[in-house]
């Protein structure tokens, strides 16, 4: 059923066909749901298994579940390898976007950009205190590189920040004084 039989089916009080306004909440879903078939079992556009529809997560479009919402065409699955992958092919973009949400949401100052983190990213990949090889994933937290501001109060700002692991980052508080030296070390040249 086209657009056309769906408006000359359903109500005719339509202002324009651009406006959409309808007379009543039950006309238009009589227009919206005409010829949109809903089902349980998905399949996924990635690994092409079969898999009930609470597998997929909620969009805007795709296939529409028995009741009424919008699923992705890939399973969760396929989506959290997706974005595992996004983040250890490029880790600069993601710490970019949360210190900005971190700026937005302590109200500090936010003046960083993705071309400067890649420019302070150490060399050698690995964290300039501990001298640990930064990497990615849940298992290995203690090794995940994260921004550090040097003078909190400054906030994210260009001269203000370093790339170090998540380990070094959070030790600061509670270190033994052999780390403790290491990290000051680390922050007196700077």
């Amino acid at each position: 059923m086209n657009r056309e039989d769906r408006v000359k089916n359903s109500c005719q009080n339509i202002i324009t066909k651009s406006s959409k306004k309808f007379c009543s909440s039950k006309c238009k879903d009589e227009y919206f749901n005409s010829g949109k078939k809903t089902q349980e079992i998905f399949k996924c556009s990635k690994c092409s298994m079969e898999k009930n529809y609470f597998e997929f997560r909620f969009r805007g479009i795709g296939p529409k579940d028995p009741i009424g919402l919008f699923r992705q065409s890939y399973c969760r699955t396929c989506e959290n390898q997706r974005q595992k992958d996004q983040r250890d092919e490029d880790p600069i973009h993601r710490l970019f976007l949360l210190a900005r949400r971190r700026s937005f949401r302590d109200y500090i100052p936010f003046n960083l950009t993705e071309s400067y983190i890649k420019s302070i990213w150490p060399k050698n990949n690995k964290c300039p205190i501990l001298g640990t090889e930064f990497s990615s994933g849940l298992s290995s937290k203690d090794a995940l590189p994260t921004i550090d501001k040097i003078v909190p109060k400054k906030g994210y700002t260009i001269g203000n920040v370093a790339i170090i692991s998540f380990r070094a980052n959070s030790i600061k508080s509670n270190a033994d004084i052999d780390v403790f030296k290491k990290i000051y070390d680390f922050y007196k040249e700077r």
